[in-house]
């Protein structure tokens, strides 16, 4: 499933309207439940470390792919089953 920055801010925005912890905690984990690995012609296991986003504790690695001459696609894989928030996003 693709977002759109604009779509990425109406979720931010959800975030930041939920005061409850656990409904925030909810809403992750109902978003994680969407997320898929990227498709093997953009990344396979085991991923190149020179791909790892620094510092992020879930083991996330990024890749992109040309969707034409204008604009690329981003695709996430959290290589950490725990990783829910990376999920998420």
């Amino acid at each position: 499933m693709s977002k759109d920055l604009s779509d990425f801010n109406e979720l931010l925005e959800d975030f930041r309207l939920i005061e409850d912890n656990n409904q925030r905690a909810d809403l992750l984990i109902e978003l994680a439940e969407s997320y898929q690995v990227p498709p093997e012609s953009v990344a396979s296991k085991p991923y190149p470390e020179e791909f790892k986003v620094p510092g992020c504790e879930s083991e996330v690695f990024m890749f992109t792919a040309a969707e034409n001459e204008d604009s690329a696609k981003f695709y996430f894989a959290v290589d950490n089953p725990q990783g829910i928030s990376a999920m998420a996003m």
